[in-house]
């Protein structure tokens, strides 16, 4: 059974990258170094001005892509900062900007003009940067040139100033626009802001007088705080917001330039890492604004994008795809397998998603699926596996050889190859060669090749820029590619993703379940193919995969692309958190890494060992060691100071005594170079020891034919065909150096050397053939080198096909044989080490302050491969390194935990040792009184197991009350206080305040101060004073301090309030009452069935009603509505208002109730909602569930404690919409266990949309009986919620449609009857028994279009408008 880790909850994490997280202009690259104070880049000296020497950095460009390049020492970097690009904002359209805020722009003063109407201002936003570096000279120089957006806004005077203003063009003008701006972009503000401020009110007839303070404006301009603004939003939902504002303020008909500058922008938007949620609102808005063609052209520029576009794709046929049959018997599955094991395995949902943490039972987990659903009844030949390396797909298929199992690399290329058979896998640097050789002048093939050479080199927005590209001129791409007869994988996947509903497919990769195992591992085209790929053969799809071990980001892996996938709703989720591979003392460091990472802020996962051995201070200093080296340069560490420290400390401190033990120990670090000089070390300390390296060998691709051939085919064309071999190599040795970066490492030489040998030998006998059929006149001189050069790029794409084969097998064996001995010591890179458990390791670890994302993800793999033991090698330059604080607070916080233990195990409460002084002992003892409250019996005397207290009645509870509780203290005389702190009504006395007598005396009738909520004080009489006697309430003269008193005369008092001595008023803190949160409207039934049941069926009477429950009840609000007979009743929550109902109902109301909404605010020209902050308290084993349903409803965890008992609480904010319908799930999924508490937290931005009911509705479309022939044939189409002999009428909702939209169906339909007796007439019709569900469930499942009938009898959903032709109508507008 596995423990809770219960560090966490002990351990200040400040130094983790996200617990408190700050976003600063490093956000956009590291190399802006500086706080705005006196060092760095952007230093407090740092003006609006360009000072770069060299007039080349005069920057006047679009910088929308940010990458770095060198040419001749001098490196260049473009950082892009605004969230909207240059070009967007001039591709022409009414575009807005946010105004600024008063104390960030400058006033210009107007009051001197012809015509004063306007308020002016000015202000500018970092656009973007470029950053430079020369080393060409003998010291480095360093120079960053910004470019600025400069505004001039206009605003007209007597009008309130709106958010945003319209971009308007210097030309046109302001216009007739009452907030406009004009814009312009410049390196040096502070010598062009004036010309530009003063050209433009030029046209205007404005002058400005005050122009001579901008200097002293732009000194005071902070860079590096507008920098870390624009960091913020690109972090944030602010960035959603400036994108889809940017796509509202669009032309109702855009043009096709207009389209081209949003395609642009949203590609702008993979340059840095935005939020999840901001792309699921871009999305939306996309799909709201434009046609469905439109916005899914338009999703196809950004990859996040497009995954969200493919996703929904997949959740509106999701009722459609595959699922497991339920198994004929019951399944014994493996018994070590765990619950959270279990339920993922045996789940028959058709898309599923299990998020495993390190050392989980992935594999096992994937095993047990293909076993359960073969048991199910699944056919192994349906089943497809799809893992990420080839060595993985071997072990699936040595295990199931007749399920199908490959890489997802391989599915493609076998789907490729049959529909392209001519084209040959080929490097990408061969192709774009090729491009060159064969369409040398070509435009089309000009911008193929730079779009490939732009996906080679990684560059922001390449692979959808290609995927672009080629849809737009496929057919010029396939004819392209015919010519030259190759392709690449990339190509390869756009090709299939793009024709996917047309290619044929080979019957190996074809089946009805598909399982992938190590998803975030692959690239994100690769993984939005197969979720199309399952769109189209309506496949079910299992995934698996931990984000927190993405370490293939340069492969264009994603490791928030799972996180897409859990916070999109389609996939139902599980995770996997008991590790079966490490103890707990491991876990807990590695949880303090885990804690760091961006991927687990989402999946939440805290990794927990499957053992009942409690950590304790000294088991986890021997079983984690941390030894950390500070030094001045980490270079330095390596070359100089790693060997000696591993052979001299590492290997005799902790190596040698592993191994004396008989254990494994496997040394981990992240480079080639770094294993390397380690395994140089081992052998020479244990030169008779198996050393197993892990390392893979690399293998180069070479281009060495085609580059020869675009550059030097000219000088082959000059001789005769008997030379024209010796002049190719010859020609190859002789242009080595500009053929090669690396021509002069003897290696390299050596290997193109050989290449061209290999080439003639395998060749000779065919191009000697080819000379002699030129001697004969049999073949023309053109074609003889047209064959040669074929020959040439033929055998280029051969041999770097077969040497990356041969060395992948190479590689995998050595790795099998390897793992297979057992070896003692072994090394790898941490990327080697994937997915391998060793006894014991030592880990290479190098600290950084600023340590990337993907490097953490590195390490905490490197972290969690350990067994036993784990010893961490630590160096960096920090003095104060955080992992050293990391380690010493675990330490800390168990050595805390073991005293406290100590205590409990001498009978001692901790805590209460802590509070109470030795002096203080006696305040322990207290008495004890033992009671029945059934039976009305209480006595000091402990009775028997199973007895009664001996004293026949209550008074020893009474008595010992009395004697041992101490009365109220007050002040005789004081000022009268009384406090009200609930109401009540009564039918004769009207609203009654209960109030606590906390000083003075309460007479009936006295003239009291009143003091109100808003501070007044008013004299009121008190008409009635009521005390509360056995449980009634009678009459009384006075209440003294302590009563608690029932006081009438007062309508409009409410909780908080205070009544106090009128010529000396003193209130009393007041009570907050939370505002309302939802609402929903309650009316009179308007339905056919009206009046059957109830006895309260008209408005006055409903009126009345809720008129009588705003006397007491201070939390609910009632409104009227357009409708006379109709009320919008506002409430603390959906429970309340259902509680409102429910009371209404018993009375004998008949109601109709509308959808609980919730109640937003417009904030600073925003949507904000009101925000719960919810505590549960629940069993740990119900944590992921719990996490799971709160994140579907955009709740964010706050806290999360584990109290080491079993039950943890955690605190969540959600948004109270979210909160709708979730305590009846919330009580199923906790097997009603779980405990929930909300308070009001206050209002934030709008979260987002939240995942809608999935499946529509089946709605009765005449008045009638139902009958069980029509429940037996609609049973088929979806769930019933009604069962024979219930009456239903046009619009009323009868069932649940499992796909998306409403089906009118006739409920009442009956068995034609006929003479002719039918052999089946005898056997009866098998109905499922209809779904019940609470008033509570039916509020949740209505859709926006439907309501409740709420009557005392039955509670029935129906449609708002019930008529089918009525509804179709306003339907279609």
């Amino acid at each position: 059974m596995p423990i809770a880790p219960t560090l966490l909850d002990d351990i200040d994490l400040s130094a983790a990258a996200v617990a408190k997280k700050t976003v600063d202009p490093k956000f956009f690259s590291s190399k802006l170094t500086g706080s705005g104070k006196k060092t760095g880049l952007l230093n407090e000296s740092l003006r609006p001005i360009n000072t770069a020497t060299n007039t080349a950095y005069a920057m006047d460009r679009d910088i929308e892509v940010k990458q770095s390049s060198t040419q001749h020492d001098i490196t260049t970097s473009h950082i892009p900062f605004a969230p909207i690009t240059r070009r967007a904002l001039l591709s022409g359209g009414d575009f807005t900007v946010p105004v600024p805020h008063v104390d960030d722009r400058f006033d210009v003063d107007t009051s001197t003009s012809r015509y004063p109407d306007w308020d002016v201002f000015f202000d500018m936003t970092p656009q973007a940067a470029m950053f430079y570096e020369d080393r060409s000279g003998d010291t480095s120089r360093r120079d960053l040139v910004i470019q600025y957006r400069m505004d001039l806004f206009f605003m007209k005077k007597g009008l309130p100033e709106p958010a945003r203003a319209v971009n308007v063009s210097r030309s046109i003008g302001y216009g007739n626009h009452d907030a406009a701006v004009i814009q312009d972009w410049s390196t040096s503000p502070m010598e062009a802001a004036r010309d530009f401020i003063e050209d433009s009110m030029r046209p205007a007839g404005l002058t400005a007088s005050n122009l001579d303070d901008l200097t002293a404006w732009m000194e005071d301009y902070s860079i590096y705080e507008r920098i870390t603004r624009l960091a913020r939003v690109w972090d944030s939902h602010e960035i959603a917001d400036e994108i889809c504002q940017y796509v509202r303020d669009m032309p109702a008909n855009p043009t096709q330039e207009q389209l081209n500058m949003l395609a642009v922008q949203l590609r702008y938007l993979e340059n840095y890492n935005v939020p999840l949620e901001a792309y699921r609102q871009i999305h939306h808005q996309l799909d709201t604004t434009f046609s469905a063609s439109v916005a899914t052209t338009l999703s196809k520029q950004n990859l996040s994008l497009l995954m969200n576009h493919t996703l929904d794709l997949l959740d509106r046929i999701k009722p459609q795809l595959a699922t497991p049959p339920q198994p004929a018997t019951t399944h014994s599955l493996p018994a070590y397998l765990s619950a959270q094991q279990l339920d993922a395995i045996t789940t028959h949902e058709p898309l599923a998603m299990t998020r495993a943490g390190a050392g989980t039972g992935k594999s096992t987990a994937i095993l047990s699926r293909i076993d359960y659903l073969e048991h199910c009844g699944v056919p192994a030949e349906d089943i497809t596996v799809l893992s990420f390396t080839n060595a993985a797909a071997d072990n699936i298929a040595e295990k199931n050889p007749k399920v199908g199992s490959m890489t997802i690399a391989k599915m493609i290329i076998d789907i490729y190859a049959l529909n392209h058979p001519t084209h040959k896998i080929s490097a990408i640097d061969t192709i774009i060669n090729s491009i060159d050789i064969f369409y040398p002048n070509n435009q089309f093939a000009n911008g193929f090749r730079r779009r490939l050479l732009e996906v080679d080199q990684n560059k922001v927005g390449a692979f959808t820029a290609l995927n672009t590209f080629i849809e737009n001129h496929f057919d010029e791409v396939i004819e392209l590619l015919n010519r030259i007869e190759q392709t690449s994988l990339e190509l390869q996947i756009i090709i299939c993703y793009q024709k996917i509903d047309t290619m044929a497919e080979p019957p190996h990769v074809q089946s009805k379940f598909l399982i992938i195992d190590e998803v975030q591992d692959n690239s994100v085209f690769e993984f939005i193919f197969v979720l199309k790929y399952v769109t189209k053969h309506a496949q079910s799809l299992y995934i698996v995969g931990d984000a927190s071990q993405t370490l293939y980001e340069f492969r264009s892996a994603n490791p928030r692309a799972l996180n897409t996938l859990e916070s999109s709703g389609v996939f139902a989720t599980f995770k996997l958190t008991t590790n079966y591979r490490s103890n707990q003392e491991i876990l807990d460091f590695a949880n303090v890494v885990l804690d760091g990472l961006e991927t687990n802020q989402f999946a939440n996962i805290q990794l927990q060992a499957n053992s009942l051995d409690v950590p304790t201070a000294d088991s986890f200093q021997e079983k984690v060691t941390l030894a950390y080296r500070e030094v001045r340069q980490l270079g330095g560490f390596v070359t100089q100071d790693l060997q000696p420290i591993v052979q001299n400390t590492v290997i005799p401190d902790y190596a040698q005594g592993c191994l004396d033990r008989g254990e494994q120990v496997a040394f981990l670090a992240y480079s080639r170079r770094e294993v390397g000089l380690i395994q140089e070390v081992l052998q020479k300390v244990y030169p008779q020891r198996h050393i197993a390296s892990l390392v893979s060998d690399r293998v180069y691709a070479t281009d060495i034919f085609s580059k020869y051939i675009k550059f030097f085919w000219n000088d082959v064309l000059q001789v005769q065909p008997n030379q024209a071999s010796f002049v190719i190599s010859q020609g190859i040795r002789d242009n080595m150096a500009k053929l090669t970066k690396n021509s002069g490492n003897s290696n390299v030489e050596k290997a193109i050397l050989r290449t061209i040998h290999e080439w003639w030998i395998e060749n000779d006998k065919v191009i000697n053939g080819w000379v002699a059929l030129c001697h004969q006149g049999s073949l023309l001189h053109a074609a003889f080198f047209e064959r040669l050069r074929d020959n040439l790029l033929a055998f280029e794409i051969q041999r770097n096909q077969q040497k990356l084969n041969v060395n992948k097998q190479k590689n995998q064996e050595r790795k099998r044989k390897n793992m297979e001995s057992k070896a003692d010591l072994v090394v790898s890179t941490i990327h080697g080490a994937k997915g391998l458990e060793f006894d014991n390791v030592v880990v290479l670890y190098k600290e950084d302050t600023k340590m990337s994302q993907d490097s953490r993800r590195m390490f905490y793999v490197a972290f969690t491969r350990a067994m036993k033991s784990e010893y961490i090698l630590a160096f960096g330059t920090v003095k104060n390194a955080p992992i050293q604080s990391n380690y010493e607070q675990i330490v800390n916080a168990l050595t805390e935990r073991d005293e406290k233990n100590a205590l409990r195990a001498q009978g001692i409460d901790p805590d209460g040792a802590a509070l109470i002084d030795d002096d203080a002992a006696d305040a322990l003892d207290f008495p004890i009184v033992y009671a029945s409250a059934k039976a009305g019996r209480a006595s000091l005397a402990q009775p028997a197991d199973g007895g009664m207290p001996d004293s026949e009645n209550l008074e020893p509870l009474f008595e010992t009350i009395l004697e041992n509780v101490p009365a109220p203290s007050y002040e005789e005389g004081a000022t009268l206080q009384a406090h009200v702190t609930n109401l009540d009504a009564s039918p004769y006395l009207g609203r009654l305040a209960l109030c606590r007598v906390v000083a003075g005396k309460l007479r009936r009738g006295q003239q009291v101060a009143w003091c109100r909520h808003d501070g007044s004080v008013q004299n009121v009489k008190l008409t009635e004073l009521l005390m509360t006697e056995a449980l009634d309430r009678v009459p009384a003269e006075q209440a003294g301090p302590g009563d608690i008193v029932a006081i009438a005369g007062i309508p409009e008092i409410t909780i908080g309030e205070t009544l106090s001595n009128p010529n000396d008023p003193k209130p009393l803190p007041l009570i907050h009452v939370d505002e309302p949160s939802i609402s929903m409207t309650i009316g009179i039934n308007t339905s056919p069935l009206a009046g059957k049941s109830g006895k309260q069926l008209t408005a006055r009477l409903v009126k009345a009603r809720l008129d009588q429950e705003l006397i007491g009840n201070v939390s609910i609000r009632v409104k009227p509505t357009d409708r006379p007979d109709t009320w919008e009743v506002q409430g603390r929550g959906e429970l309340q208002l259902a509680v409102l109902v429910e009371m209404m109902r018993r009375e004998g109301f008949e109601l109709t109730v509308g959808k609980p909404q919730v109640m937003t605010r417009v904030v600073d020209g925003k949507v904000h909602e009101p925000i719960e902050r919810l505590t549960i308290d629940a069993p740990d084993e119900f944590v992921g569930v719990i996490t799971q349903l709160m994140g579907l409803r955009r709740g964010r965890m706050e806290q999360m404690v584990n109290h080491g008992t079993g039950w943890v609480r955690m605190e969540f904010l959600v948004p109270a919409r979210g909160l709708i319908g979730f305590r009846t799930e919330f009580l199923t999924e906790t097997r009603g266990t779980g405990i929930m508490n909300h308070v009001a937290e206050g209002y934030e931005p709008w979260a987002g949309d939240f995942r809608t009911r999935p499946t529509g509705s089946l709605v009765a479309d005449r008045t009638g009986a139902v009958t069980s022939y029509a429940l037996f044939n609609l049973q088929e189409r979806g769930t019933m919620f009604v069962g024979p002999g219930a009456e239903v009428y046009e619009g009323m909702v009868v069932g649940e449609n499992p796909r998306p939209e409403d089906m009118d169906v006739n409920p009442t339909k009956e068995k034609k009857l006929t003479n002719v007796r039918s052999s089946t007439g005898e056997e009866l019709e098998r109905l499922i028994p209809p779904r019940l569900m609470s008033m509570e469930q039916q509020l949740e499942f209505c859709a926006a279009d439907e309501c409740l009938e709420v009557t005392p009898a039955v509670v029935r959903i129906r449609k708002v408008v019930l008529g089918q032709k009525d509804r179709a109508r306003l339907k279609r507008g």
